[in-house]
């Protein structure tokens, strides 16, 4: 479902990327559940989160959301793949 709304949506918002994380049911880091816009061999390197790791378990951790522009190297800040 959400790959199908992200390829509806993506061309409106110019968008090339998306990340489906959910809390594990440890409740203690988050688990990838699907993704666009990165490489096959990236998506095992971040398939798990913790709170406050990357773009996503930092939204995860402080409840807010981030808009996330230009990110274009794995040395930005936040962006661990």
């Amino acid at each position: 479902m959400m790959r199908g709304l992200f390829d509806r949506i993506a061309p409106h918002f110019d968008l090339d990327t998306y990340f489906n994380f959910r809390v594990e049911e440890s409740g203690d880091a988050l688990r990838l559940v699907s993704c666009v816009g990165i490489p096959e061999e990236t998506a095992p390197a971040i398939g798990r989160l913790e709170f406050g790791q990357a773009v996503c378990g930092t939204v995860a951790l402080r409840r807010q959301p981030i808009v996330a522009t230009r990110i274009r190297s794995p040395a930005t800040p936040r962006c661990s793949w």
